[in-house]
């Protein structure tokens, strides 16, 4: 306003008057610009341009030529708010008592001084060696070619800010970090940088996935998909206890590794659900695990809970200290798998070893698997302690009945078998009981594996007293009443939630004795197999299931006593939230 009385006098604001009117009236917004062009435009300033620029003048203009260059270049610094004239000379001694703006173009930007705070000079020669070659003023190049060209300008003061945050943050993940003593730079941007915008599926995929995420979570419960097995019912049971202590809006059920939903209906109603093949059904599983990681880092939840999901696993496998920092990390262990040679290939064998470090407690339905891991791993006290017992508890829709006088059981006695058709499962071993005992009807509820669905259905044709049922949406929706006995079959288990719920339904249990099994049915309260594929043994125990009434009747009475002080609702939400627990209850004022 000093320099333009006029603009002073029609008080108008004069960075508005400027930027309509002033530029292209060919005003100054300084006298430190006005003084530059007009020390150019009495030739006063000596020049030196880029090696492009001299091949195109001629000896008689080349004055007018190169004078018309700097006054153009001057207007770009005008325009740009890249160059600050005040903070140039206020952080240049040797620009002091010269115009900023003539300096910068003939010695400051070719020596690599800063033009701000957001243009570092030097940074840029040195990302793009072609432009210090030229000779070119690196600000003049990036106004003038880089933008167009898609060069990136450096690093902003933010960012830099941001860097050097991030990096003093970051010394508290890892005791060895502060001896990489480049990161420590009081300039951090010789640092090397990757600058480009990510156009991963992942990065897509989580951009749209951010998007959509619910605010003030405080639990977030990971599964692989929601099927209709044991472990899809524990997560489920998870998921509403955290409900219940917390509110449903502040509970987030994460379905990671597959698309599949078949137990939708097991979830409460209202419950916040977050499926990543909802956004890339194409995601491999290292792109599920980063999106698992920026996820956690992202809400930030008090604590989270892994119910089988593979890409929380490798997570915790690969950033475990890192995701600790910003919640607390929970797991669920059921039982081992196997493949069909029989080698150990469920989570407990290949991720708990590079897991158990990082999290706060694994919950495990049995004392024996706890037990066994102890065992196998030649755990610490420390670490043992991280193994919880947690009782997965009955179906609530199942009303236990005390007696079995009203059974409605039809003139052929029938045998209940419900499951996956799976190897764990032995469908196989079903098939060779049921041929030897034709005088009882077997119902087979479930699917599974394609061969062994095959499998079932030739037995189906072969055996009358076999009847294929399909598959069902809960072990309460069975005609539970109907049946005399329960059959279990299985290889290998940890504690199987059907047979809870057998229990619950009062009905006798047959089951091979694996796993936790025998933590549940005893010679007290069922019938356990100890050889487990001896099918003489399983006939044996559903004849004495079928002859004996009163060893029935004292069998239920004692699995009814064991059922209800170990497998209810509120021990099961009480285990959760003890002193360490996933949903301990915290005083947060």
């Amino acid at each position: 306003m000093a320099q333009y009385p006029d603009v002073r006098s029609a008080e108008i604001n004069p960075l508005v008057h400027y930027l309509v009117s002033g530029k292209n009236e060919g005003r100054f917004p300084s006298a430190f610009a006005a003084a530059a062009f007009a020390t150019i435009s009495r030739g006063g300033v000596e020049l030196h341009n880029d090696d492009s620029s001299k091949s195109n003048l001629h000896a008689d203009d080349g004055q007018t030529q190169a004078r018309a260059r700097r006054a153009s270049d001057i207007d770009l610094l005008v325009s740009s708010e890249l160059f600050d004239p005040v903070w140039y000379v206020q952080n240049h001694p040797e620009a002091m008592g010269q115009n900023p703006y003539s300096h910068f173009l003939l010695n400051g930007g070719p020596l690599g001084l800063k033009a701000s705070v957001d243009f570092d000079c030097e940074s840029y020669l040195r990302t793009y060696p072609d432009v210090a070659a030229s000779g070119m003023n690196p600000l003049i190049h990036y106004l003038r070619y880089g933008i167009q060209e898609g060069r990136n300008p450096g690093l902003s003061a933010g960012q830099r800010w941001s860097i050097k945050q991030t990096i003093l943050d970051a010394k508290s993940l890892d005791p060895e970090f502060e001896a990489a003593h480049d990161f420590f730079a009081q300039d951090v941007s010789g640092l090397p940088l990757n600058t480009s915008i990510p156009v991963t599926r992942a990065a897509i995929a989580w951009q749209a996935m951010f998007a959509d995420l619910p605010p003030q979570i405080e639990h977030i419960v990971f599964a692989p998909w929601l099927v209709r097995g044991g472990a899809d019912l524990a997560c489920a049971n998870i998921v509403r206890a955290a409900q219940e202590v917390s509110s449903e809006d502040k509970v987030l059920l994460v379905v990671t590794d597959h698309e599949r939903l078949d137990a939708l209906e097991w979830l409460p109603n209202g419950t916040r659900l977050l499926v990543f093949s909802d956004y890339d059904a194409t995601l491999n599983n290292d792109e599920r695990t980063q999106i698992v990681e920026s996820l956690i880092f992202a809400l930030r939840p008090v604590s989270v809970c892994n119910v089988n999901s593979l890409a929380m696993w490798d997570a915790i496998a690969k950033k475990g200290l890192a995701l600790r920092s910003v919640t607390r990390i929970f797991a669920a262990l059921f039982c081992r798998d196997f493949t069909l040679d029989g080698r150990g290939a469920g989570y407990s064998d290949t991720h708990f070893r590079a897991c158990v470090e990082n999290i706060e407690a694994i919950y495990f339905d049995t004392h024996s698997f706890i037990a066994e891991m102890n065992e196998r791993y030649g755990l610490t006290a420390g670490l043992q302690a991280k193994l919880a017992f947690l009782a997965q508890p009955v179906l609530q829709a199942i009303n236990v009945s005390e007696s079995v006088d009203g059974r409605s059981v039809p003139h052929m006695p029938r045998v209940l078998w419900a499951g996956r058709f799976c190897h764990q499962k032995n469908p196989e071993l079903l098939a060779r009981i049921a041929r030897r005992l034709p005088g009882v009807s077997f119902d087979v509820w479930g699917s599974g594996d394609s061969e062994l669905e095959d499998l079932m259905r030739n037995l189906a044709k072969e055996v009358p007293s076999v009847r294929l049922c399909g598959t069902f949406r809960s072990f309460s929706d069975l005609p539970l009443s109907t049946y005399s006995a329960f059959l279990f079959t299985s290889r290998f288990e940890g504690m199987p939630t059907v047979l809870i719920n057998a229990a619950a339904a009062n009905l006798p249990i047959v089951a091979s004795s694996v796993g936790g099994v025998s933590e549940l049915v005893t010679n007290e309260t069922g019938w356990p197999i100890e050889e487990i594929e001896n099918e003489a043994q399983y006939c044996n125990a559903l004849n004495e299931v079928l002859e004996n009434s009163n060893l029935v009747a004292t069998r239920l009475f004692h699995m009814r006593k064991l059922i209800q002080t170990q497998r209810s609702w509120d021990s099961f939400v009480s285990a959760l939230t003890l002193p360490g627990g996933f949903l301990e209850r915290r005083n947060l004022t």
